[in-house]
């Protein structure tokens, strides 16, 4: 699908664990219009925000390229709060605009929501060697 979107920020939701737990502390959030080039949107060096239980935080998109991107993936690129390689959360949103008008669906049992123009659309999850990859 040829569904592009200008991300402006995104929200973490961390797990029902305790602090210290394996709550994410360090990644990268990337997008593409390919797959093959990625471009660095935002960057997150041991982060304390999510550390315990049911915890959300905004993170504003810090890349000066104001590009829509059909691709959104987040690598964890450290251990986690727990110093441990695993990633999880229970949720992430994001938040921006997309190119053209979003009216379609998506249906999955792994999904995301866009908002965008009061409008919510599901994107696809895939989960690759501690890399989330949203389509």
């Amino acid at each position: 699908q040829n569904y592009h979107a200008y991300i402006h920020h995104y929200s973490i939701r961390s797990y029902n664990g305790p602090r210290n737990s394996i709550h994410p502390k360090t990644w990268m959030l990337e997008g593409s219009n390919d797959k093959i080039h990625w471009v660095t949107l935002d960057k997150q060096k041991d982060c304390d925000y999510l550390n315990g239980k049911n915890l959300s935080h905004a993170f504003p998109i810090m890349s000066e390229n104001n590009q829509a991107y059909q691709i959104i993936r987040l690598c964890q690129t450290d251990f986690n709060c727990a110093n441990s390689d695993f990633l999880c959360f229970k949720s992430i949103e994001f938040y921006g605009d997309w190119d053209y008008s979003c009216d379609f669906y998506v249906g999955n049992q792994n999904e995301a929501n866009l908002i965008s123009n009061n409008k919510t659309c599901k994107i696809y999850i895939y989960c690759l060697n501690n890399i989330l990859i949203f389509i």
